[in-house]
């Protein structure tokens, strides 16, 4: 019988082939992986089970020995001794630093502080200079208050229209040909060189090696007037005349001090309208003036009358004639509490 002829494959039935064989492949390939796995799984359950079986390789422990003070069971294990520390081994703990508490506000009839004292504030608000300044708000608060309502109204008429003019009462001085202001202090005939800054401690290092002239210490325009600044402003001030002043810097621990020939140093107060609301005298706040004028008058003026230390000088601006004498009131008030200071010593520029 003869054989049939082979037909051929036509493309649909190779593309089934091809899918059958691919089919086949991948099926070989994954019963591989698993008889692999299964085959894995199987060595490492043996070798657990040999471990298993394995005698330990360590030295059976010795019963312990009977003592006549001590009988031990059999085959139990000899206690661990319990360790004692003394005193001396104690645990160690970190006890947390505490800073140094700064002292108590001083007592003074009628006088408070509401602002906490930082660590050297009680060198410059002692008892005596808080009760120089309530001596200074109680004689000088209500003739401050005048003067602030005679500005506002004068500040109304020149709002309504009027025109600022000299005073009557000053004719005699205009018109005296022989008139003249007090001479200048030498201290302040070279003031080719001033500057000006806020009363920190590294700019009054800085600005006493600077080489000028003047250097005007502000209370005012160049200082932001918060509790600490006024206050640290005064113990920077009062080192200065101390010869304590001295600045480290924080980030290189640079270490500055003033030289040999620091500048004429001034001292600027507040002005008339502002107050320092931190310090109250019979329920008032005092005077931003007479605050930052009193205690550095009270701890520096008599160290300054001794030459070579330049003269303190106070500035306190003033646009008419009774703010001016207000200035110099507060100065011979100064004279008259004991420190005998003549007026150069606290000459004013209003």
């Amino acid at each position: 019988m003869a054989a049939r002829p082979k037909r051929k494959k036509t493309k649909a039935a190779a593309k089934k082939s091809a899918k059958r064989q691919a089919k086949k492949a991948v099926t070989r390939k994954v019963a591989g992986k698993k008889s692999a796995a299964k085959s894995r799984a199987k060595k490492i359950a043996r070798k657990a089970k040999s471990v298993r079986a394995k005698p330990s390789k360590r030295p059976a422990t010795k019963p312990a020995k009977k003592s006549a003070r001590r009988s031990l069971a059999s085959g139990a294990r000899r206690p661990k001794p319990v360790v004692t520390r003394g005193p001396a081994r104690a645990r160690v703990t970190v006890r947390p630093r505490v800073a140094k508490r700064a002292g108590a506000a001083p007592r003074v009839p009628g006088l408070a502080i509401k602002a906490p004292l930082g660590a050297r504030y009680g060198e410059v608000l002692t008892p005596a200079a808080l009760r120089f300044l309530a001596d200074l708000h109680r004689e000088f608060e209500a003739p401050r208050e005048r003067l602030l309502a005679a500005r506002a109204e004068q500040q109304a008429r020149y709002d309504a229209g009027d025109l600022p003019d000299f005073r009557t009462d000053t004719k005699g001085v205009r018109d005296d040909e022989d008139w003249r202001v007090a001479p200048i202090p030498p201290d302040l005939q070279d003031r080719r060189v001033e500057i000006t800054g806020p009363v920190d401690r590294r700019m009054i290092v800085n600005a006493l090696n600077s080489g000028a002239n003047v250097f005007m210490a502000d209370f005012e325009d160049a200082n932001s007037p918060t509790w600490a600044n006024n206050v640290e402003g005064q113990i920077n001030l009062k080192d200065r005349w101390a010869g304590k002043l001295d600045f480290t810097d924080p980030d290189n621990r640079k270490h500055y001090k003033v030289g040999d020939k620091p500048p004429v140093l001034i001292v600027r107060p507040r002005g008339w309208h502002l107050v320092e609301e931190h310090l109250t005298v019979d329920g008032e706040p005092v005077s931003g003036a007479l605050f930052d004028f009193g205690l550095y008058f009270f701890h520096n003026a008599k160290k300054n009358r001794s030459p070579p230390a330049p003269r303190p000088i106070f500035i306190c601006r003033s646009s008419r004639p009774p703010r001016k004498r207000g200035c110099g009131t507060r100065y011979s008030c100064s004279r008259r509490s004991g420190w005998g200071c003549p007026t150069a010593a606290s000459r004013r520029r209003c």
